[in-house]
């Protein structure tokens, strides 16, 4: 048996997850550089929705660069060498160029995208939409039911 509140909640929820996701890649799309991404973060860019009964879950799996994509990397300190490895290597960039890229991070920073604020969005209106039907169910369900119960003599 389905419960028709978790139902509408699921195609909320999956409506909202593929505008964030939308929005998502239009955001890299415009901030990044073609060669640089080469549709690396924005092709991994998804929300999964699952349902075990009325349990509805939404996950995103974003790799592990996306946080410094997104929230960008201040200047004055060269990042890490394994993950710019990681990186040319991807990219079918040369190796010689790994200590370079993380000078010219180190010395200018890089420039934060705000890609997941789309994201932050949809969980906000996730909250809302949840906190909007249990309100409709109790007036237009649980209310009801209550109300009959004044109906019901108990002998004791």
């Amino acid at each position: 048996m389905t419960n028709p509140l978790t139902d509408k909640l699921e195609k909320t929820i999956r409506a909202l997850a593929q505008k964030a996701t939308q929005s998502m890649r239009g955001i890299l799309t415009r901030s990044l550089a073609k060669p640089i991404d080469s549709g690396g973060i924005i092709n991994s860019l998804d929300i999964t929705v699952t349902r075990q009964g009325d349990l509805i879950t939404a996950k995103t799996d974003f790799p592990s660069y996306a946080y410094w994509v997104d929230k960008g990397r201040g200047k004055g300190k060269m990042p890490p060498e394994q993950p710019i490895k990681d990186w040319v290597k991807k990219h079918n960039i040369a190796e010689s160029a790994v200590f370079p890229i993380r000078r010219k991070i180190g010395r200018e920073g890089t420039q934060a995208t705000n890609f997941t604020t789309p994201l932050q969005r949809m969980v906000e209106m996730i909250r809302k939409t949840v906190s909007v039907e249990a309100v409709t169910m109790v007036q237009n369900s649980v209310y009801q039911e209550a109300e009959t119960l004044g109906d019901i003599s108990v002998k004791l």
